[in-house]
C-alpha cells in the first residue's frame, strides 16, 4: 500500500501543523548508496518554504530541518522516509488539507479516537485523534493526530482493524 504516516499537532500560534511524516519511495528507483541523500537537507531547509512561517520550537519536531530519518527494508526493496517537510511538492497541499480537515473539521463523538475521511483531493485518511496534558498548553492539554493518507481506499478500509489496533 502506498501511504503516508503523519503526526500532526494543533500549534496555538500556527494553527493545524505536521510535526512528523513518513514516505515510502521504491528502492529500485533510488541507488542504494549514501550520496543519494546528499542534496535532501538542502531541499528541506527552513530556507525553502516559500516564505511561510518556519513555525516555533513546538512545530518542528528534529529542531532544524536539516535532519532526515532514512529507514530501508531491503526484503520489500523499499525506503522510508521521515522528515519535517514532505519530499514531493505536490503532496504538500494534500497533506495539509488532509491535517486541517482532520484536527479542525472532522469530529468524533469525544473529539478523540479514529476518523475515516475521503476527499477528492486527498483520496482517504485514517485519522487517530487525541489529547496529551501539557501544563504550558491552554486548557492544560494539546491535540495530536495520527494520519495515514492513501489513494487506495479499497486497501485502506479492508485493513482498517490491523490499522486501528
Amino acid at each position: 500500500m502506498s501511504a503516508i504516516v503523519a503526526l500532526c499537532h494543533f500549534c496555538e500560534v500556527h494553527g493545524p501543523s505536521v510535526i512528523m511524516v513518513t514516505t515510502v519511495t521504491q528502492r529500485s528507483s533510488l541507488e542504494s548508496s549514501k550520496e543519494q541523500y546528499q542534496d535532501i537537507p538542502r531541499l528541506l531547509g527552513r530556507e525553502n518554504l516559500n516564505g511561510k512561517s518556519a513555525g516555533c520550537e513546538r512545530c518542528w519536531s528534529l529542531k532544524t530541518n536539516d535532519n532526515l530519518i532514512i529507514s530501508i527494508d531491503n526484503s520489500g526493496h523499499q525506503t522510508f522516509l521521515s522528515s519535517q517537510t514532505v519530499l514531493e511538492k505536490d503532496l504538500e497541499q494534500r497533506l495539509k488539507n488532509a491535517v486541517i480537515r482532520a484536527i479542525s473539521c472532522e469530529v468524533s463523538v469525544k473529539r478523540e479516537g479514529p476518523i475515516l475521511f475521503s476527499d477528492p483531493s486527498v483520496s482517504t485518511v485514517f485519522a487517530n485523534n487525541f489529547f496529551l496534558k501539557d501544563s504550558k498548553a491552554r486548557g492544560f492539554q494539546r491535540y495530536y493526530s495520527i494520519l495515514i493518507m492513501s489513494r487506495e481506499r479499497e486497501y485502506l478500509i479492508a485493513n482498517l482493524d490491523i490499522i486501528e489496533n
